[in-house]
């Protein structure tokens, strides 16, 4: 393992746009395990057993909580065998971890190792008025970045980028690196900042052999 500096390859990126995090959700597992254990349980009998009412108090929630996994593929139903989970609905029980929608404006953390090589490191919500009253001019992305930057890859599988504005603004977060990479191309960064509202992130994900040939020589041995 080597240890590498990549604060000078960092840039920061304030957009507007919609994307999507895989977030914690207390209310998933159980929720999913009374369906996978109750598949043609109606709405009344889930809202009583699950929030222990008389069935009726929640029963609109329950069916729109329904609805909501549906349209997020965690289930599937037909009228003969009522519901059941489906892979990523699966996945979701494993793990109480589910996909949530936000709006608005965000700051990018950017790493770019090599030229035509950047990475999403990591993604926050910002309040959109940096966006709309940064002092930094507003710019547009390299046309290599592709439409909604689809072609920058994300360091993370825990997001996922559906709408990002063509012009950014560029602005600066005074944040503390630690960064290493492996012989097989792995590489972790850990970030954290004294700025009010930035969480710290922590990502591990691999890079090719011309990213990786530019950060360390390929005679070390990974020890």
């Amino acid at each position: 393992m080597a240890l590498i500096n990549i604060e000078n390859s960092i840039s920061y990126r304030l957009v507007k746009g919609e994307i999507r995090i895989l977030r914690k959700n207390p209310w998933v597992r159980p929720f999913l395990r009374y369906i996978m254990e109750h598949p043609n349980a109606k709405e009344k009998e889930i809202s009583r057993d699950l929030f222990c009412d008389n069935g009726n108090a929640r029963a609109n929630a329950v069916k729109n909580i329904l609805f909501f996994f549906e349209q997020e593929g965690l289930l599937e139903s037909s009228p003969s065998f009522g519901y059941n989970l489906t892979n990523e609905g699966v996945k979701a029980l494993d793990s109480s971890e589910i996909w949530q929608g936000l709006k608005g404006a965000f700051q990018l953390t950017l790493w770019t190792p090599v030229e035509d090589h950047p990475y999403v490191l990591d993604i926050q919500p910002v309040p959109e008025q940096w966006y709309d009253n940064g002092r930094n001019d507003l710019q547009e992305f390299p046309e290599s970045y592709g439409k909604n930057i689809e072609n920058v890859q994300l360091a993370s599988n825990k997001i996922k980028l559906d709408v990002i504005g063509e012009r950014y603004r560029p602005t600066f977060i005074n944040t503390e690196y630690k960064a290493s990479i492996k012989s097989n191309g792995e590489v972790s960064i850990s970030a954290k900042s004294t700025v009010k509202g930035f969480k710290p992130f922590e990502v591990k994900f691999k890079v090719d052999k011309e990213v990786k040939s530019a950060l360390i020589d390929e005679d070390e041995e990974d020890f």
